[in-house]
C-alpha cells in the first residue's frame, strides 16, 4: 500500500472515530437535557395543579355565598352588578379552573405527550398511589335528584352523613374533579329546588378536602420532584464534565498523537514507494549529464541559506569531479537524522537563472532556509527543520514537521473548540439545582397566598364567634408561613440557619434576586404600572391605586397588613363589609395574581431558556464536528496528499537523472531509515567487500531501489 494511501485511510478512520464519539456524546447530552426539561415541566404542572385546587375551593366558597344567600354585598368587586350575571361568571370560572386542574393533575401522573410512570425516588410514586391520605366523604341521606320530603323542616335542609377513608393523591385529585364538575352541573339547579347548598355533599367534599388534604399531598410531591429534578441536573453536570475530560482531553490528545505518529511514518513508506516507481525519461533527457551539471543544479544549502549564484559549500563549480565522496555518497551524507520526515524538499535550479526562487521546485524536507532574523530562524528551524547541518563537514537530512503539523493542528483545534464549548455549557448548567428549587419556592409562595386568601374569605364569612376564632388561628399560621416563603423566595435560605435543615428550603441558596437574572428584581421592586389585565386595573381614583402600580413587593406587604388587621380585630368588626377584606378581595385575584403569574412565567422562562440554550449549544457543536470532518478530509488532507504525491514523483524523477556513481540508496536510507538504514548500510558494505557493482547500469527506464 502506498504511504499516502495509508495515511489517508488512517485519517479517515480517525475522523470517523472522532465524529462517532461526539455523536454518541451529543445524543447522550441531548437526551439528558430533554429529560431535564421534562422534569421541569412535571414540576411546573404539579405546582399549577396545587394552585388550581385552591382556586376551585375559592370559587366553591363564593358560590356558597351566592346560593345560600347568607351574605350578598353589591359593593364588592366580584359581586357588583346583577346577581345572576355574577353568579354565571363564578360557575364559568369554576369550570375553567376545574378543567385546568384536571389537565395538570393528569399531566403529572400520566406524563405529557406520552405515558410515563412517576419516579419512585423520594417516595414520589407512593404519594400518588399509596392510600395514605385521610379523606372525608359525604353522603346525602336523601338524593337531591329525587326531591326532598314534603315536610317544611326538610325543605331547607339536606341531611348528609360522613365517613373517613384512605386514598392516594391520584384518586383524591380525580374525585375532587368529579365533585367540582358536579357542583358546576347541578349547583344552581338544586339550589333553585330548595336544596341547602352549604350542606350538599359535593360542596362539603370540596370544602373539607380541597385545602386540607390536597395541599399537603401536593406539597410533599413538589418537594420530591425538586429533589429528583435537582439530582438529574447534577448528574447531567457531572456527565458533561466527564464528556469534556474523555472526549475533549483524552480522546483528542490521543488522536493528535496518533496522527503525528502516522505522519511521521511516511518517509519509510515513501522510500518503499519510490523503490517501486518507474520514471520514463523524455528523449531530450536521455543524454547523461556530467557531475558538474549535478553540482550546478542540485544545490543543497545549509541552515544559514545560500544566496542565488553564491558558491556552494564544498562543491566545485567546474569540470568533472572524480571524487565520489564529495559527490553525495553515503560518507558525505552524514549520520542518520533523528525523527521522521513528512516528505523531502529539494531546491532545483539552473545556474543560468538569476532568480532561484522562481525556478525552484519545492519539496518539504531538504533545501535551504533563508535567514529572516534570529527569532524567525528559530521558529522555522523547529517547524521545518534545518535541511543541512555542516558543523562536522558532513551534510545531514533533518526531519521536516510540516505534514505532521498540518494533520495534527486541526485535531488540536477541534479539541480546543470542544473544550471551550463544554466549559461554556458547564457555566450555564452550574447552579441549576438551586434555580429549580427557587422556582419551586416561587410557586409555593403563590399557592400559600391563595391559601391565605381562602382563609381570609372563610374568616370574613363566618357566622359564629367560635368559627371566627378558629379561622383567625388558621389565618395567622398561614400568614407566617407565607412571609417565610416570601423571604426565602427573595434572598434564599442563608438568612435563617434553621431553614437550611428543612427539606423544603434546603436547596434554595440564592433566591430570585441574586440568582443571576434581573427580571424578577425589576418586577418586584422597580415595576411601574398595573399588573392586572387592562380591564381589571384599579382606576386612578381608587383608594388602592397607589398600591397596585408600584411593583409586586408593595402589593404583597400591603396584603400582609390588611390580613394582620383582620386577625387582631374584634369578632364583631370582622365582616365582608370590612375595608381590610375589601382591599384583599379587590386586589388579590386581579393585580396580585397578575403580578404573581408574571413572576412565575418570568422565572420559569429563565430556567427553561438555560436548558434550551444548552440544547442549542450541543446542536451547534454537533453540526461543527461534521463540518470539521468534511473540511479536514476534503480541504485539508486531500490537497496535502496531492501535493506530496507530486513531490514524490518529482523526487523520483530527479533521482533517476543522477549519475550511477552517486550512491542515492545509501544517502536516503542513512538520512531516513535510522536503524533500518544502519542494517542497509551493513548490507551494502558486505556487497562492496564482495566486489559487487556500486549501482545499476544506465537504462532508459530506470527503477530506483531504496532500503528502508
Amino acid at each position: 500500500m502506498l504511504p499516502y494511501t495509508n495515511i489517508k485511510i488512517h485519517a479517515v478512520v480517525l475522523s470517523a472515530v472522532l465524529a462517532l464519539a461526539h455523536t454518541a456524546a451529543f445524543v447522550l447530552m441531548l437526551s439528558r437535557t430533554g429529560l431535564d426539561l421534562q422534569h421541569l415541566e412535571v414540576l411546573n404542572n404539579a405546582a399549577w395543579a396545587c394552585r388550581g385546587a385552591h382556586e376551585m375551593a375559592i370559587r366553591a366558597r363564593v358560590l356558597d355565598s351566592f346560593l345560600a344567600d347568607s351574605w350578598y354585598v353589591p359593593g364588592l368587586r366580584v359581586f357588583k352588578g346583577p346577581r345572576d350575571e355574577r353568579l354565571r361568571e363564578q360557575f364559568e370560572d369554576l369550570l375553567a379552573t376545574t378543567e385546568e386542574f384536571k389537565h395538570r393533575h393528569h399531566g403529572v401522573y400520566l406524563g405529557v405527550g406520552e405515558l410515563r410512570r412517576l419516579d419512585t425516588k423520594y417516595g414520589l410514586r407512593s404519594i400518588w398511589d399509596a392510600p395514605e391520605l385521610d379523606v372525608t366523604l359525604f353522603y346525602d341521606i336523601y338524593s337531591p335528584s329525587d326531591g326532598l320530603p314534603d315536610d317544611d323542616g326538610a325543605a331547607s335542609l339536606n341531611i348528609t352523613d360522613r365517613v373517613t377513608v384512605k386514598m392516594g393523591l391520584w384518586d383524591l385529585g380525580n374525585l375532587y374533579v368529579t365533585k367540582a364538575l358536579d357542583v358546576y352541573q347541578q349547583g344552581l339547579l338544586l339550589s333553585e329546588r330548595g336544596v341547602n347548598f352549604t350542606a350538599w355533599s359535593s360542596y362539603r367534599f370540596m370544602r373539607a378536602n380541597g385545602v386540607t388534604a390536597v395541599f399537603p399531598a401536593y406539597l410533599r410531591a413538589l418537594d420530591a420532584l425538586v429533589e429528583i429534578t435537582a439530582g438529574e441536573l447534577k448528574a447531567g453536570y457531572v456527565q458533561q464534565l466527564g464528556i469534556l475530560l474523555a472526549e475533549g482531553c483524552v480522546l483528542s490528545l490521543l488522536a493528535a498523537l496518533y496522527m503525528w505518529y502516522v505522519a511521521g511514518k511516511i518517509p519509510v513508506g515513501l522510500t518503499r514507494g519510490l523503490a517501486l516507481m518507474s520514471i520514463t525519461l523524455e528523449a531530450e533527457d536521455e543524454e547523461e549529464e556530467d557531475d558538474g551539471w549535478l553540482r550546478r543544479h542540485a544545490t543543497v544549502g545549509d541552515h544559514r541559506g545560500s544566496a542565488p549564484g553564491a558558491p556552494n559549500d564544498g562543491v566545485d563549480g567546474g569540470g568533472k569531479d572524480k571524487d565520489k565522496a564529495g559527490g553525495g555518497k553515503g560518507e558525505g551524507a552524514g549520520s542518520a537524522g533523528g525523527g521522521a520526515w513528512s516528505s523531502i524538499r529539494f531546491h532545483f535550479r539552473k545556474s543560468t537563472d538569476g532568480d532561484a526562487s522562481n525556478r525552484g521546485q519545492s519539496f518539504s524536507g531538504l533545501g535551504p532556509v533563508g535567514t529572516r532574523g534570529r527569532v524567525w530562524g528559530l521558529i522555522t528551524r523547529w517547524l521545518r527543520g534545518n535541511k543541512v547541518a555542516p558543523a562536522t563537514g558532513r551534510r545531514n537530512l533533518v526531519p521536516s514537521r510540516y505534514m505532521p503539523l498540518m494533520l495534527v493542528l486541526p485535531v488540536l483545534g477541534w479539541a480546543l473548540l470542544l473544550i471551550a464549548v463544554s466549559v461554556a455549557g458547564e457555566q450555564m448548567m452550574h447552579g441549576m439545582d438551586a434555580s429549580v428549587a427557587t422556582f419551586n419556592i416561587v410557586h409555593t409562595f403563590v399557592i400559600r397566598f391563595h391559601r391565605a386568601l381562602y382563609y381570609t374569605l372563610e374568616l370574613c364569612s363566618a357566622t359564629s364567634w367560635a368559627a371566627i376564632d378558629a379561622f383567625k388561628s388558621i389565618l395567622s399560621v398561614e400568614l407566617e408561613r407565607l412571609k417565610t416563603e416570601y423571604t426565602v423566595m427573595l434572598f434564599g435560605n442563608k438568612n435563617d440557619p434553621a431553614l437550611v435543615a428543612d427539606n423544603h428550603f434546603r436547596l434554595v441558596h440564592t433566591g430570585v434576586l441574586f440568582g443571576g437574572e434581573t427580571k424578577p428584581a425589576q418586577l418586584i421592586y422597580h415595576y411601574r404600572g398595573c399588573l392586572a389585565e387592562p380591564d381589571e386595573c384599579q382606576p386612578e381614583d381608587s383608594p388602592f391605586y397607589s398600591a397596585t402600580v408600584n411593583g409586586l413587593d408593595v402589593l404583597v406587604r400591603q396584603s400582609y397588613g390588611h390580613m394582620e388587621s383582620l386577625i387582631v380585630q374584634q369578632p364583631a368588626a370582622i365582616s365582608l363589609n370590612s375595608s381590610d377584606f375589601e382591599y384583599v378581595w379587590a386586589t388579590s385575584e386581579t393585580d396580585m395574581e397578575g403580578g404573581l403569574n408574571l413572576l412565575v412565567q418570568t422565572y420559569y422562562g429563565d430556567v427553561q431558556n438555560r436548558l434550551r440554550r444548552e440544547q442549542r449549544l450541543q446542536i451547534a457543536l454537533f453540526s461543527v464536528i461534521w463540518i470539521w470532518v468534511m473540511w479536514y478530509l476534503f480541504l485539508q488532507l486531500r490537497p496535502l496528499l496531492a501535493r506530496c504525491r507530486r513531490e514524490s514523483k518529482r523526487m523520483a524523477e530527479l533521482l533517476c537523472q543522477l549519475p550511477n556513481e552517486v550512491d542515492v540508496e545509501t544517502l536516503v536510507a542513512r538520512a531516513i531509515g535510522g536503524a533500518a538504514a544502519a542494517a542497509a548500510q551493513q548490507q551494502l558494505d558486505k556487497q562492496a567487500a564482495g566486489g559487487r557493482s556500486s549501482g545499476p547500469t544506465k537504462v532508459r527506464r530506470r527503477s530506483i531501489q531504496f532500503f528502508s
